[in-house]
């Protein structure tokens, strides 16, 4: 992915409670670019001015690109920027939300941190991913599922 092809979704105001915003993201070091800043171009991510109220975030992980072996590393060194808030004020949130993939379910938590201009100056907040947590089965298979496993 790269700042061509990645989709940035820009507004002046989310506001509200319990939104819930769904990005496209491609979970490959191989497949990833750099931006300016040197953050990793994984996913697309959504630009404010304003956040008031929490919000969830889901990244829909390519399927086909999938690296599994990301699984369970820390990601925050690769600077994986889903979103940004452009202003300082603490209103609101964005929290990572699980994602199915198939019959797994990946929690992709997100790390509030500040955001600096060139100058030093705080003008705001960006969320990074964290570490993704290893894929778990949702509705396990039934050959998978312990209740089936046992003598009855």
């Amino acid at each position: 992915m790269s700042e061509a092809n990645q989709i940035k979704i820009r507004s002046r105001i989310i506001s509200g409670e319990n939104g819930v915003f769904r990005l496209y993201g491609i979970l490959n070091r191989n497949l990833w670019d750099k931006d300016s800043k040197g953050n990793s171009i994984a996913t697309n991510q959504i630009i404010t001015q304003e956040l008031k109220g929490n919000h969830s975030i889901q990244i829909y992980w390519d399927p086909k690109t999938l690296d599994p072996s990301l699984l369970g590393q820390e990601l925050l060194g690769d600077r994986i920027v889903v979103a940004q808030q452009l202003s300082t004020k603490e209103e609101g949130n964005f929290i990572g939300a699980s994602t199915p993939l198939g019959v797994f379910e990946y929690a992709t938590p997100l790390i509030k941190e500040e955001l600096f201009n060139d100058g030093g100056e705080k003008i705001g907040y960006e969320w990074v991913i964290g570490k993704i947590t290893e894929a778990t089965p949702d509705n396990p298979p039934p050959h998978l599922n312990p209740h089936f496993l046992q003598e009855h």
